[in-house]
């Protein structure tokens, strides 16, 4: 919702072009007015940037975020069934690992080779189960 400190420069905007239509017969008059419409357009763009841009300092920490449950359980059925699962399920834990990996520890992280996806996703269920184990160690910082 746009805040009336944005809406009056809009508003005097549009009213600064009606009349700059309706002055048409008389150039000088017609280009100030258009100036005036184009000048409080701009002010009120950006008012409206800087009231939905602007976070202002904040003395309070940031709030703990508490961990979803259902998420959590989503996930853990989703691991549970890739162990259980075949290969493809395997390549998909893998590859999510690799994306998380990426977007919180290592930019540069490439995604796992085809080579590696194919003997990581024909692991035993203990080899995985301690492949998995070490990865999420080491994207929480442990190792």
């Amino acid at each position: 919702m746009i805040s009336a400190r944005v809406a009056v420069p809009f508003g005097l905007a549009l009213a600064a072009g009606g009349l700059a239509v309706y002055l048409s017969g008389n150039p000088t008059a017609e280009i100030a007015s258009a100036t005036t419409a184009v000048i409080l357009a701009s002010v009120g763009g950006v008012m409206y940037y800087s009231d939905r841009s602007f976070v202002g300092p904040s003395s309070a920490p940031p709030a703990e975020v508490e961990p979803d449950p259902g998420a959590w359980s989503m996930l853990h059925g989703r691991i549970d069934a890739a162990l259980q699962g075949g290969a493809i399920a395997r390549e998909e834990l893998v590859l999510l690992l690799d994306f998380l990996e990426r977007s919180e520890v290592r930019y540069d992280r490439a995604s796992a080779p085809v080579e590696e996806l194919h003997r990581l996703s024909h692991l035993s269920v203990a080899d995985f189960r301690a492949y998995l184990l070490a990865r999420l160690d080491r994207l929480e910082g442990r190792t």
